[in-house]
């Protein structure tokens, strides 16, 4: 469309009714070029004497103030949308992730898993990691996030306890704060098991916050 504009008025320029083409012979008004011979002689005539010219400049400088803001309106709707788009990094709507059969998962012995989720990322959804610790009791499970509540931290843990290597906040093994600089407790996932297989719903949640609140 904007090469159509420009091309029209190219056009217009060249061959609109008040285009420059040479001053007209008076007696059969063909271009003067074709009369050099003529016996009256060819009446040269001023710019000033044309009085359509400013008319003309004025359509061509309006035509093409419409073509920029045509260009600027379409930059500009192009950029709104990569303004609007969704903050990169959240967590799509969770899904169940298997962690594995109780059997396999010692019992009261803090356990590490991996689970992979999805996260939107503006235009795009990608892949990633998560770490999770298990604490199985017989035949139920819980199951903690292994991100730390301070400053996200991976979660380590012992026989007795969860700590933080980062900045020295640990939990016992029921995910109660013991000390440190963690605002809240350890961060319960959403679990069940089905059929002897441990399944966990994964999330992120905000971190620095006394209260536990999904991201």
């Amino acid at each position: 469309m904007i090469l159509f504009l420009f091309e029209l008025v190219a056009t217009f320029a060249k061959f609109g009714p008040y285009a420059s083409q040479g001053i007209a012979c008076q007696q059969c008004h063909m271009p003067d070029r074709r009369h050099l011979a003529s016996e009256k002689p060819i009446i040269r005539r001023s710019a000033a004497s044309f009085p359509y010219r400013p008319f003309r400049r004025s359509f061509v400088a309006l035509l093409i103030g419409f073509i920029w803001a045509a260009i600027t309106g379409t930059i500009g709707a192009v950029a709104a949308r990569f303004v609007a788009a969704p903050t990169p990094g959240g967590v799509s709507p969770a899904n169940w992730t298997d962690l594995g059969t109780l059997k396999d998962i010692p019992d009261a012995k803090p356990t590490k898993r991996d689970v992979v989720i999805q996260q939107d990322s503006g235009w795009a959804r990608f892949n990633s990691l998560r770490s999770v610790w298990i604490v199985r009791r017989g035949q139920s499970a819980t199951v903690f996030s292994a991100t730390c509540p301070h400053l996200g931290c991976t979660v380590d843990a012992s026989a007795n306890e969860f700590a933080c290597p980062c900045h020295g906040s640990s939990w016992n093994l029921n995910g109660e704060k013991l000390g440190g600089p963690t605002p809240r407790a350890l961060d319960v996932l959403e679990s069940h098991v089905d059929s002897d297989m441990l399944k966990v719903r994964y999330q992120d949640f905000k971190q620095g916050t006394a209260e536990k609140e999904s991201v």
